[in-house]
């Protein structure tokens, strides 16, 4: 079935236009209570209509698309809906106009119509696809509850309502005051005890239409939407966008740590309110109630450790060493006094010689980031090994004082057997040897791999190292090893205000590489 354009229809017979007009009498009889007006037919709405409730204007209006048949069931489709072709052209002038335009289809033979809002149907076919608007008609649909009996009117008011609502409630309050009445039944008494304990703690709580004795809105709401009572009220409690801000104080022998927290109120109510900062990233996890009925403020203080920000766990770490040392701890408002009157001990806490390792690994890291943050940021975990410590022992010697001194495992390949004599001691006893490596390697720190670069190492103490050159002498091989000889290594590019190597260990190995070809010539450059 196609759409008649009205424009290119030749001239219609005395019956159509008789129908037409049986259509119109019949549906203002149907809308009896509002105020139906002729529209400019030539725009393609056919009617103008003004909502009234009891005598009384509503506000609002609508526009009437008025399409007439002698047999509904003919457009009769699968799922109880009705079809109606229209044109794509007046659907799309349709879309912005303002009061919005109903469909409706009415039956001049058993005195019946259906209705459906333009907004309605261009959103159901922009769901079906977009291609429609590429098509000189598209078929819409019309539900059958959407009649003109007394529901279906309700209905359409209150959708031509919700169109309206934008405009009409711009710069409006809207207030909501319902009136709760409670017989002395267990039930009623248990919605009201429900109700007051919703208030008191800041719940939400829903109450049934029976319990509903009055229900008033602003007079604009009850306007385009009526007066009348809900099947229920639920009543939430608002979002709350303050912070507190708390000081956790720690306080020992001489020595005072705080950490300051941020907690959001998750629930507040008249007698009741808790906050807490569990969404946070902070180490402490803090929770606190406060029950004005009980005259009580419970407080629970969890932690973790580390995170992964250095100086966050370094802050932890010196509170949580105060109190593994017998201090106290104290949570108060950040611009008060430090005093509370509730328990805050902390349990299981680590023992003072981890954490105190713990501070000690963590000082370091904090001293040495700004300098290695080029490289990457620290992964910290929940456990630490002699390994990395030991690196981050070196790296902070690298990056403070440009050399470190240990013990090390050497292997050294000469070109020839060493000569015992070079690693002997000389008159004052100190050793004459140093080897300079270029690049020297990578330590891996906390997933950060860092380059060493140039180093120069020496022999403080060449015991070892002659050790080493006496067995290869012996063996007449050209590979020295050292075991546990004392080291110190010189990292010529850490030393201020250098901070490390411009290339990777990687890239620098490649242009020793590339600069050794050159030196020796293409026919070398394999040796």
């Amino acid at each position: 079935m196609q759409p008649t354009d009205i424009n290119k229809q030749p001239r219609r017979l005395t019956w159509q236009l008789d129908q037409e007009e049986e259509s119109r009498t019949q549906f203002n009889q149907a809308v009896r209570g509002w105020v139906c007006n002729p529209h400019v037919r030539d725009l393609g709405e056919d009617l103008h209509v003004a909502i009234y409730d009891n005598g009384c204007s509503t506000g609002l209006n609508f526009l009437v698309q008025l399409k007439s048949t002698t047999d509904w069931r003919s457009h009769l489709k699968k799922g109880g809906t009705l079809s109606y072709p229209l044109f794509v052209k007046d659907l799309t002038h349709w879309a912005d106009t303002v009061p919005p335009v109903v469909l409706v289809l009415w039956d001049t033979t058993e005195n019946r119509g259906f209705w459906q809002d333009i907004p309605t149907i261009l959103g159901e076919l922009e769901a079906r696809g977009t291609t429609w608007q590429k098509r000189h008609s598209a078929t819409v649909r019309i539900p059958m509850e959407h009649c003109f009996d007394g529901p279906g009117k309700a209905a359409l008011r209150e959708r031509i309502a919700v169109l309206s609502l934008p405009t009409i409630s711009a710069g409006k309050e809207l207030v909501i005051k319902p009136t709760f009445s409670f017989p002395d039944t267990l039930e009623g008494q248990a919605s009201r005890l429900a109700l007051i304990r919703a208030y008191e703690e800041g719940t939400t709580v829903t109450i049934g239409k029976e319990y509903i004795s009055k229900f008033e809105m602003s007079p604009w709401w009850e306007r385009i939407f009526g007066a009348s009572i809900p099947d229920s009220v639920t009543i939430e409690p608002g979002n709350w966008n303050e912070v507190v801000r708390l000081n956790l104080t720690a306080i020992g022998s001489g020595q005072v740590e705080i950490v300051p927290l941020e907690l959001q109120i998750e629930q507040a109510g008249t007698q009741l309110m808790v906050m807490s900062n569990q969404t946070s990233e902070s180490l402490f996890r803090v929770r606190v109630t406060l029950d004005k009925r009980q005259e009580t403020v419970d407080v629970s203080i969890s932690y973790r450790l580390p995170s992964q920000r250095v100086l966050d766990s370094l802050q932890a770490t010196r509170l949580l060493l105060v109190m593994a040392r017998g201090g106290s701890l104290s949570l108060a408002p950040a611009n008060g006094e430090v005093r509370s009157d509730c328990d805050l001990g902390l349990s299981k806490l680590p023992s003072p010689e981890l954490l105190q390792k713990w501070l000690q690994l963590l000082t370091m890291l904090a001293e040495v980031q700004p300098r290695i943050s080029r490289f990457g940021q620290f992964v910290l975990t929940d456990r630490f090994t002699d390994t990395d410590f030991r690196n981050a022992e070196k790296v902070y010697a690298m990056c403070t004082h440009a050399s470190w001194g240990g013990t090390m495992h050497f292997s050294l390949l000469a070109s020839a057997p060493p000569a015992i004599s070079a690693f002997e001691p000389d008159e004052d006893g100190k050793s004459t040897v140093s080897i300079e490596f270029d690049p020297f390697g990578d330590v891996v720190l906390f997933g950060v791999r860092i380059p060493m670069g140039r180093v120069r190492v020496e022999f403080p103490d060449s015991t070892k190292a002659a050790e080493g050159a006496r067995k290869a002498a012996a063996e007449n091989s050209c590979k020295v090893h050292i075991d546990d000889g004392p080291v110190t290594l010189r990292f010529l590019e850490w030393a201020a205000p250098l901070t490390g190597p411009a290339l990777s260990t990687e890239e620098r190995k490649r242009s020793n590489r590339e600069r050794l070809g050159v030196l020796l010539g293409d026919e070398d450059k394999t040796g």
